[in-house]
C-alpha cells in the first residue's frame, strides 16, 4: 500500500458475489479470500544538510547555518521533534522544537545553528 502513511501490514477479507442470467452461476457460493496488505511506508525523519562543514565566521559573529528536516511519511497525529545542540554551553539551536502535523509533514523546517560550528559538533535528537 503506497499512501505515505506508516500503518503496518494488515489482513483484508475479500468477498465475491456472482450474478448471471445463467441459473448455474447466479448467486452461487464463492469462497472468501484473506489477503495481507503490505505497507511499504516507514515512519522516519529526513535531515538534509545544507552544504557540509561550514566555517564562515568567528564564534559570536551572528552567522547561522541550517539543515532541512521533514518527515518521510504522513503521520496520523502531530509529531514534535526536539532539536538539541551537541555543545549547549557553546551554541544553541533555534527553534528548540519542530512541530509537524498531518497537513505539514512534508514541509521542510530549518533549525538554525551558529555557522562557525562544524557538523561534527552538531546533533539533532529525534
Amino acid at each position: 500500500m503506497d499512501d505515505k502513511v506508516d500503518q503496518g501490514n494488515c489482513s483484508v477479507t475479500i468477498s465475491h458475489r456472482a450474478t448471471s442470467s445463467n441459473g448455474h452461476y447466479n448467486t452461487i457460493a464463492i469462497r472468501h479470500v484473506t489477503a495481507t496488505v503490505a505497507d511499504n511506508d516507514t515512519a522516519a525523519v529526513t535531515i538534509s544538510e545544507s552544504s557540509g562543514t561550514v566555517v564562515s565566521g568567528a564564534p559570536g559573529a551572528g552567522r547561522t547555518d541550517s539543515d532541512t528536516v521533514v518527515l518521510a511519511t504522513r503521520p496520523t497525529g502531530d509529531v514534535t521533534i526536539e532539536v538539541v545542540s551537541g555543545l549547549p554551553t557553546v551554541a544553541t539551536v533555534s527553534p528548540a522544537t519542530l512541530a509537524f502535523a498531518t497537513t505539514t509533514w512534508s514541509t521542510a523546517q530549518r533549525p538554525l545553528t551558529p555557522a562557525w560550528m562544524t557538523r561534527w559538533t552538531r546533533a539533532i535528537a529525534v
